[in-house]
């Protein structure tokens, strides 16, 4: 087997890292299109630092441990464990940027079992690693974005959030998210809007990785669909998100979709947490 990396993430974290973050993404994606191993609204791939250690033979265990700490510590993948069996504490790896909007579904499929190589005595229990998937072809995986909306999102985010981003790797990680959200556009101006967010608030930026790995995150400072034609009859009824979403896109298009009055005009409904976040003034008859 060929091994390979990024030239752009091992200058981030090193050769060992890189070469261990392609094999995860890579069945990661296999598993993403024979749809296994889905939880928490993403797929994942599981290895034991045994069994790496049969896949990757010159470096030690020591090595894939470090390379497997640098990889988390950067955002470049996050970790969990979802073993069927409460014994068995083989992690399971999913990279950052590969999002999945589905409903649960059933991953009964076992795995090949490498913990045996280490331990004989794990015979019956199930993970350990992705040696043989299927090999149906991985395209849902990748709703890849021409690199101009690429760079205009890099522009977007804050550029302290973007250090130990490998940008080579945005076109899947915005691809996931402009299938849920329907519009590039919209995912660039969350970025926009979040950066407007933390300037205001003076507070440090996430790590890209680690904000596009929480699609709630991206959700609250993506701006509506479109604009409404019927707005809710009850204002109240809004979450602070709504309303976040509805001045967020007047700030940056000057078209008011939420119901009542705009921002800039009296009796605002909007919150005036909201409103001060994005710059507008507190208005007569507005909300507290």
């Amino acid at each position: 087997m060929r091994h390979s990396f990024d030239p752009d993430i091992a200058a981030t974290v090193g050769v060992n890292a890189a070469v261990i973050y392609q094999n995860i993404v890579y069945w990661t994606e296999k598993n993403a299109a024979n749809d296994k191993h889905f939880y928490d609204g993403r797929y994942w791939t599981y290895n034991s630092i045994a069994a790496f250690k049969q896949l990757f033979p010159y470096l030690s265990e020591s090595q894939i441990r470090t390379a497997l700490g640098k990889l988390e510590d950067v955002g470049l993948i996050v970790s969990g464990i979802f073993n069927k069996m409460g014994a068995d504490r083989t992690k399971w790896y999913s990279p950052s940027c590969l999002i999945c909007e589905k409903s649960q579904m059933d991953c009964e499929k076992s795995q090949t079992d490498l913990s045996e190589i280490a331990n004989p005595s794990a015979k019956n229990r199930k993970p350990i690693p992705d040696i043989k998937p299927n090999n149906k072809p991985d395209q849902s995986a990748r709703d890849v974005l021409d690199q101009r909306a690429c760079d205009r999102f890099w522009e977007a985010y804050p550029e302290a959030g973007k250090v130990n981003f490998a940008r080579s790797s945005l076109p899947i990680a915005l691809g996931r998210h402009v299938a849920r959200l329907r519009s590039v556009e919209r995912l660039i101006c969350a970025a926009r809007n979040y950066a407007a967010a933390i300037r205001k608030q003076d507070t440090k930026p996430k790590a890209l990785g680690n904000w596009l790995a929480d699609p709630a995150l991206v959700d609250q400072y993506a701006p509506p669909e479109a604009p409404y034609v019927d707005s809710p009859a009850d204002p109240a009824a809004l979450s602070h998100a709504q309303w976040r979403s509805y001045v967020g896109y007047f700030h940056r298009k000057g078209d008011w979709a939420g119901p009542g009055p705009r921002p800039d005009r009296d009796g605002c409904l909007a919150p005036q947490s909201v409103l001060d976040e994005f710059g507008f003034a507190k208005r007569e008859g507005g909300a507290a």
